[in-house]
Formats: C-alpha cells, sequence, structure tokens
C-alpha cells in the first residue's frame, strides 16, 4: 500500500468527500486514480458525498482550547509550519525574528491564517509590530 493509501484510507467518509471536493484537481492524474479507487471501495455516490460536504458545512464551529479543528470540514487534520516574518528595519543584533504559526487543513487545504475571524488577528499583530519599528526608528 503506497502512503497516499495509507492516508485516504485513514481518513473518515467526510474527510474523504471534502478531500475530493476541494482537493482533487491539485493531484497528478495517479493520486486522482487512488481517491478514485477509495471512494468506489467505501460506496460513496457523488450524491453521498455532496451530502457530506454540505452536512458539515452546516455545522456550527465551535472553538475548542484542548482540540483545533478546520472551521470549513471541522477535520482534526491541520498541520502547523512555523514561519518566520522579515520586516526591512530588523537588526538581528536586536533579538529573534518574530515567528508565528501558519495552519492549514490536510484535508480540505483551509487557509487558517487567511480566515477572515483568525487573519484579523494575524493582521492586527503584524501592524503591531511594524508600527512599533516605525516608532522606535523616530
Amino acid at each position: 500500500m503506497s502512503k497516499i493509501e495509507e492516508l485516504l484510507s485513514s481518513y473518515e467518509d467526510f474527510e474523504l468527500a471534502f478531500v475530493y471536493t476541494y482537493l482533487y484537481k491539485t493531484y497528478l492524474p495517479e493520486t486522482r486514480t487512488t481517491i478514485d479507487a477509495i471512494i468506489k471501495q467505501r460506496g460513496l455516490t457523488q450524491e453521498k458525498i455532496i451530502s457530506l460536504v454540505e452536512e458539515k458545512m452546516k455545522q456550527e464551529y465551535i472553538k475548542n482550547e484542548t482540540v483545533v479543528r478546520c472551521p470549513r470540514c471541522k477535520s482534526e487534520k491541520i498541520e502547523g509550519t512555523q514561519e518566520l516574518i522579515y520586516y526591512p528595519s530588523h537588526n538581528p543584533s536586536e533579538g529573534q525574528t518574530p515567528k508565528y504559526m501558519h495552519y492549514r487543513c490536510n484535508v480540505c487545504g483551509y487557509d487558517i491564517n487567511n480566515d477572515k475571524k483568525t487573519g484579523k488577528v494575524l493582521k492586527t499583530w503584524l501592524k503591531n509590530i511594524f508600527s512599533s519599528k516605525k516608532k522606535k526608528k523616530k
């Protein structure tokens, strides 16, 4: 069994439905064939896939302190990567380069940092960093 088959086999039906709906076209033809085979094996029809996606989209997203879920598909399969933030006035001798976590759903590809609610917090944070650097220059 290939790694992609192992990964997709570990997904619940609703997660597989979101992969098919949101990420299917981004995969290479060989991976699409694997996705099609797993969908067929599970007996998921086009109508069932649409139904699963609509059902999850209607569920209210409740933020939980212990479990991070995707606001779109409600999956817990979230990948977080630490990214550095560079800006022109940063002097490495002043201290560490600011970092933030970038979160993306592995099931539907949703970029949680670009979410209107979550993104607003991130933009405010970045704005504060840049404005504080400008004040220090003066």
